[in-house]
C-alpha cells in the first residue's frame, strides 16, 4: 500500500564538518522537490557541535583514530562493543604498526583529552533521544542518513532511535561509505533489517527518484540495496537551497562566525587524470568516470549562491576542468564577482594559467604535489616530476594564491636515499611554500595499491585495529572499512632517521615561513634605482644578501631547461640558484612579474 503524499527528511550526522553543506543531501533534495516530493535536511552535525563546543572539528579532522565513531559507539551498540575510551586510543602502534604519530599538521594540532572524549560520550548518549524525539514531531514518512568517513555509528544511533520511536517510518542510509562493497558493510550492520531499510550505493540522483515513486505508489521497494547509475548530465541537477544549512546555523550556533563558511558546488565529477593513470594512492571511489558541468549552467549556480551572503565557493570537485580554462573563467572574470573559490588542481598548470585563476577568484588550491622526489613521483603514478612541482611552486608564491599540498611517505619500494636528497632540498627552497602536512601512505579502499596489492608487494591486508573498537563482533568489517593496514618492503620502514629529519625540517620551514617579518627570500626584483637584483635570504651559504643579476643569468633563471654544462648553469649550481636532477636544470628564485615578462622566451 502507497502514500498520497511522501514526506522525507535526510540528515548530517556527526561528525561531518559544520563550515560545508552536504551536498549530495542537497543534490537529492532538489530532484526531489522538481517531482513533487517533500524533502527537508536536518544538520544534525551543527546540532551536536552547539553541544560539544570548539573541539567539534578537532574530531571531525581525526579520523584514522576513529574517533566520531568511539563517542557514538554506546549510543549505537550499548555494551556489545568495546568502546571504551582510555589512553588505548593514542596507541599508534596499535593503528599504524609505529611508535610515533605519521600523520602530522602544521601547525601541530593537539590531541582532544581523554577525560574530554569520555564526556563527549555521555553527551551523545543522551543528546540522541531528544534530538530523534524532536524531529519525529513533524511526522515523516521516511529519514534517510547520510555516512562519509566517521558518521556511521552516530546515524545507526539515530536509525535506531527512529524505529524505537516510529516503527513504520522508512529508514534510508547512503553515503560514501555504501561505495561499492561498503553497501554490504552496511547491511552487516543490521542483518536483520530491523533500523537500515534500505542503503543506497554509488551516485543516487536517478535511483533516489525512482525509490521515491515506487514507495508512493506500493510502499515498498523489491531491493534493500539499491546500486546507483552514474548522472551523464550534471546540468540537470537544480539550483541547490541551502536555507535547510543557513537555519541551523541559525537556530544551534547563532554566534558563530560565517568568515569560514564556504559554499559547495561541483563542476563536474570523477578525474579526468584517474581515467587514464590513477594514482597509486588515491581512494577514489569506482566512479572516476569524468564528466562536466556546463559553462551556462555553472554561471547560473554562482549567480544563484549570491542570495547566501557568503563570498567563498568549496569546488567539491577531485580536480577542475582543463576546458574551462579557454572559456569558463574569462566569464566569471568578466561579470567582475567577488568569490573566493577554492579548487584541486593538477601541477600541469602554467603561469599564465595561474594568473587566470586568480583574476577569475580562485585564490585558494590543492594541488598533487605529494612529493619532492621524481623516484618517489614515478612510483605514485602522479605524472609530475621535481622540476614540475618546483616550477608549480615558484609560480604560485610568485603569484600569492594560497596553496595547500602535503608530503606523502611511506611508498612501496621507496628508498632512504630519496629522502636525503629530499633533506637536501629543502633548505634551497625555503623561500617557497611549505606543506601544511606530512602523511604517512594509507591503504585505502579503491586505490590501485588496494585493488592489486600483488602489483605492489603489499600483503597481509586487513582493517584498521580501531574498527574492532567501534563495530560489533558481527559487523564485515573488510566491506564496512575504508582506511586498511598492510605490510611491504621500503627502507624508510627499517630506518627511519631521514624522515625524522624531513619532519623537523618541513617544521622549521613552516616556521620560517609563517613568521611574520624575515621570511625567508630567493627573488630577482627591481630596486628602487631601476637596477635588477638577486635578493637571497635563504641562509644556505656565506653569499651577499643581494647581488646585481644580467639579463643573461634572468633568462636563464626563469625556465626549467636542459643541463647542458654552460658556464651560466654551473655558476647557479655553485650559489645553489639552480639544482638538477637528472639531466634536469632547474632553477629556483621567484620573479617579479614584469621582469618575467620581458625575459620569458
Amino acid at each position: 500500500m502507497g502514500f498520497n503524499t511522501v514526506k522525507i527528511l535526510l540528515i548530517v550526522p556527526p561528525f561531518g564538518p559544520i563550515e560545508f553543506q552536504s551536498l549530495g543531501l542537497h543534490n537529492l533534495q532538489a530532484l526531489g522537490r522538481l517531482n513533487g516530493f517533500e524533502v527537508d535536511i536536518l544538520y544534525a552535525n551543527i546540532h551536536f557541535a552547539s553541544q560539544i563546543g570548539e573541539k567539534y572539528n578537532s574530531l571531525c579532522n581525526m579520523n584514522y583514530f576513529l574517533l566520531g565513531e568511539r563517542i557514538f559507539a554506546r549510543s549505537a551498540w550499548g555494551c556489545s562493543v568495546d568502546s571504551l575510551l582510555n589512553q588505548e586510543i593514542y596507541n599508534y602502534t596499535t593503528v599504524y604498526n609505529r611508535d610515533e604519530n605519521p600523520v602530522r599538521f602544521f601547525p601541530k594540532t593537539d590531541e582532544v583529552k581523554i577525560s574530554r572524549l569520555i564526556e563527549y560520550e555521555k553527551i551523545a548518549y543522551n543528546w540522541i533521544d531528544s534530538f530523534v524525539e524532536n524531529f519525529l514531531e513533524s511526522h515523516y514518512d521516511i529519514v534517510g542518513v547520510t555516512s562519509s568517513f566517521e558518521q556511521t555509528n552516530a546515524a545507526v544511533s539515530i536509525l535506531k532511535k527512529v524505529k524505537q520511536k516510529q516503527p513504520n517510518v522508512i529508514t534510508i542510509f547512503g553515503g560514501f561509505n555504501c561505495e561499492g562493497d561498503g553497501a554490504d558493510g552496511i547491511k552487516s550492520l543490521d542483518p536483520g533489517n530491523k533500523f537500515i531499510n534500505y542503503i543506497f550505493s554509488g551516485e543516487s540522483e536517478l535511483t533516489f527518484i525512482s525509490f521515491l515513486n515506487k514507495i508512493r505508489v506500493d510502499g515498498y521497494y523489491s531491493n534493500r540495496i539499491i546500486y546507483g547509475k552514474p548522472l551523464e548530465d550534471l546540468d540537470l541537477i537544480p539550483n541547490l537551497d541551502y536555507s535547510d544549512y543557513f537555519d541551523a546555523l541559525d537556530k544551534f550556533l547563532p554566534n558563530k562566525s560565517r568568515s569560514n563558511i564556504n559554499l559547495v558546488m561541483e563542476t563536474s565529477r570523477g578525474c579526468w587524470w584517474g581515467e587514464k593513470n590513477q594514482c597509486k594512492f588515491c581512494g577514489t571511489s569506482e566512479r572516476i568516470c569524468y564528466r562536466v558541468k556546463s559553462e551556462e549552467r555553472v554561471l547560473k549556480e554562482l549567480t544563484s549562491m549570491k542570495k547566501w551572503g557568503v563570498n567563498y565557493i568549496h569546488m567539491a570537485d577531485l580536480i577542475m576542468p582543463q576546458r574551462y580554462k579557454n572559456g569558463l573563467l574569462d566569464k566569471i572574470i568578466n561579470r567582475n564577482d567577488a568569490w573566493k573559490i577554492y579548487y584541486e588542481q593538477k601541477v600541469s598548470l602554467s603561469y599564465n594559467d595561474l594568473k587566470l585563476l586568480k583574476k577569475a577568484g580562485i585564490t585558494e588550491i590543492q594541488p598533487g604535489i605529494e612529493s619532492l622526489s621524481s623516484e618517489i613521483l614515478k612510483k605514485m603514478s602522479k605524472g609530475t616530476d621535481l622540476k614540475q612541482n618546483i616550477k608549480f611552486l615558484r609560480d604560485v608564491t610568485d603569484i600569492d594564491i594560497n596553496l595547500y599540498w602535503n608530503i606523502v611517505w611511506g611508498i612501496p619500494g621507496e628508498k632512504i636515499t630519496h629522502y636525503k636528497e629530499i633533506n637536501r632540498l629543502i633548505p634551497l627552497i625555503s623561500h617557497l611554500i611549505p606543506p601544511i602536512g606530512m602523511f604517512h601512505m594509507t591503504l585505502l579502499k579503491f586505490s590501485p595499491y588496494f585493488k592489486d596489492p600483488n602489483q605492489y608487494g603489499i600483503y597481509n591486508i586487513r582493517p584498521l585495529d580501531s574498527y574492532n573498537k567501534v563495530f560489533p563482533e558481527w559487523v564485515d568489517r573488510k566491506k564496512i572499512g575504508i582506511i586498511f593496514s598492510c605490510d611491504y618492503d621500503y627502507e624508510t620502514k627499517e630506518d627511519d632517521n631521514e624522515i625524522k629529519i624531513l619532519l623537523e625540517n618541513i617544521n622549521n620551514w613552516n616556521n620560517c615561513w609563517f613568521r611574520s617579518f624575515n621570511r625567508p627570500r630567493l627573488h630577482i626584483c627591481r630596486k628602487g634605482d631601476g637596477e635588477t637584483i638577486l635578493l637571497d635570504t635563504r641562509g644556505v651559504a656565506n653569499l651577499n644578501i643581494q647581488t646585481l643579476i644580467s639579463p643573461e643569468k634572468i633568462k636563464l633563471l626563469i625556465n626549467n631547461d636542459k643541463f647542458n654544462n654552460t658556464e651560466l648553469q654551473l655558476w647557479a649550481l655553485k650559489y645553489s640558484y639552480a639544482i638538477l636532477d637528472g639531466d634536469n636544470f632547474i632553477p629556483l628564485p621567484t620573479i617579479e612579474d614584469e621582469l618575467r615578462i620581458r625575459y620569458e622566451d
